[in-house]
């Protein structure tokens, strides 16, 4: 079984990586033989420079 997981992030408490992540080791724990894919999803908010970093294997460039 297949499961795609993309949450937004817990203000304050969680992000939408670590969430995820989290849930998908919930889903591990009840299916160990389920397949789980993570997705960083972002309200366009919090979060949101994250969710174009991660996918697009983009850098931090810092200017002045």
């Amino acid at each position: 079984m297949n499961f795609i997981i993309a949450t937004d992030s817990y203000k304050g408490c969680l992000s939408s990586l670590d969430a995820g992540k989290a849930i998908a080791k919930g889903v591990k724990e009840m299916l160990p033989d389920a397949q789980t894919n993570v997705l960083i999803v972002s309200d366009g908010g919090e979060g949101m420079s994250l969710a174009f970093k991660e996918p697009t294997q983009a850098e931090w460039v810092e200017v002045e």
